[in-house]
């Protein structure tokens, strides 16, 4: 039906909202939206301008998630605005604990797009946190390219091609890290990269 836009919540969500909040020691709000959950999600956030958008996921795979889309991936995806997405298993910090002391940004030798590296510099500036960067290279996916390529390519030309910019966009980013005063560290990693970067 037509979206309907309000701030009416069950009273318990209400009450159980203010009493975290209460006991963080930040003021909260809760809205309740009706239509589709990722296009409602961008619209809130039109309203509310907030720094960041903290999204969970419900740890569906296989045919249910396909069947039912990723909300929180349409959300990465369509908002301009930084998208921090909670698995299921996390666990919110611990009174008086910082809500990260290190973060993991990866980088794609390969994107044209901005670098996340300069986002999380500033989030971490003026900070004791540390970053970590590290760019993924496919190796399996480079040896499937050299075998379809016209005329032959040698597959170790372009692991080590891709292992010589993955290391130079680390470097990169180190080196603007620490030239802001965030201590950083970085690496290489071998694999498919969703799986290698959760490693």
């Amino acid at each position: 039906g037509p979206r309907q836009r309000g701030h009416a919540k069950p009273p318990s969500m209400d009450a159980e909202l203010q009493k975290a909040a209460a006991n963080a020691g930040v003021s909260a709000e809760a809205r309740i939206v009706h239509g589709r959950p990722r296009e409602e999600i961008i619209a809130a956030a039109l309203d509310v301008d907030p720094r960041f958008i903290f999204v969970g996921t419900s740890g569906l795979t296989g045919l249910e998630r396909w069947l039912l889309g990723s909300v929180a991936a349409d959300v990465v995806r369509r908002s301009d605005t930084p998208v921090v997405v909670v698995p299921p298993v996390a666990y919110p910090p611990t009174e008086g604990e910082p809500l990260f002391s290190r973060m993991l940004v990866p980088i794609d030798a390969r994107a044209e797009e901005t670098s996340p590296a300069a986002s999380a510099i500033a989030l971490a500036t003026g900070t004791q946190r540390q970053i970590v960067f590290c760019a993924a290279v496919d190796e399996e996916y480079l040896l499937r390219l050299a075998a379809q390529a016209v005329g032959g390519v040698i597959f170790t030309d372009l692991a080590t091609g891709a292992r010589l910019d993955a290391r130079s966009v680390v470097d990169a980013a180190m080196a603007q890290a620490r030239g802001s005063g965030v201590a950083a560290e970085g690496s290489v990693v071998s694999g498919e990269p969703v799986n290698a970067i959760c490693k």
